[in-house]
């Protein structure tokens, strides 16, 4: 019985040492698109017009949120057609949530200025919860003949285990279970 009281303890240690950690942000959805409109694996409409890329619309209001989990990252990749997404500015490339203008989440332009991704501030207070409203901008020229481009959804708050540490859980168990009915099987 002394065994597997140390089995278990090592069980507990070994599982809370690997899961306790994020490993990733849990994607939502992704998505992508081309041409001058269309939709996003939520339902939201997008649009290309004069100036770049939004969510309703770059100038077009807002919109409810209409996923079912908390979003805190929106990221967009431009695969082709686009000139270099801009720095966000007063009417210019930003996230902002309802009510209007009060809270922007931070953004991050990649070298090439291909890629941005939006990130809420730490707190709930800044996610983007179902129903709320919200609108996206992104600036940037774009080519309707060539364009094209990727974005997704992620929620930074969910844990996602690695597969590796979740095949490690499985085996320790696995072999608890054996060793146990082994010292517990009548001779």
């Amino acid at each position: 019985m002394t065994l597997i009281r140390v089995l278990m303890a090592w069980l507990v240690i070994t599982c809370g040492s690997l899961v306790a950690p994020p490993a990733e942000a849990a994607v939502i959805c992704s998505f992508g698109g081309s041409g001058s409109s269309g939709t996003d694996c939520l339902g939201h409409g997008w649009t290309v017009g004069s100036g770049g890329w939004g969510i309703p619309g770059i100038g077009a209001g807002v919109r409810p949120f209409l996923g079912n989990e908390t979003a805190t990252d929106f990221h967009f990749h431009c695969l082709t057609g686009c000139g270099q997404i801009q720095n966000g500015a007063f009417d210019d490339t930003r996230f902002s949530l309802s009510p209007f203008g009060t809270t922007f989440w931070n953004e991050t332009l990649n070298g090439a200025a291909d890629t941005i991704d939006f990130v809420s501030s730490p707190g709930p207070a800044d996610d983007l919860t179902p129903g709320r409203n919200f609108f996206v901008n992104i600036t940037t020229n774009i080519n309707l003949s060539t364009f094209s481009f990727e974005a997704s959804w992620t929620n930074d708050q969910v844990s996602v285990p690695e597969p590796a540490s979740v095949a490690l859980i499985g085996i320790a168990l696995a072999g608890l279970a054996l060793t146990r009915h082994r010292l517990c099987k009548p001779v």
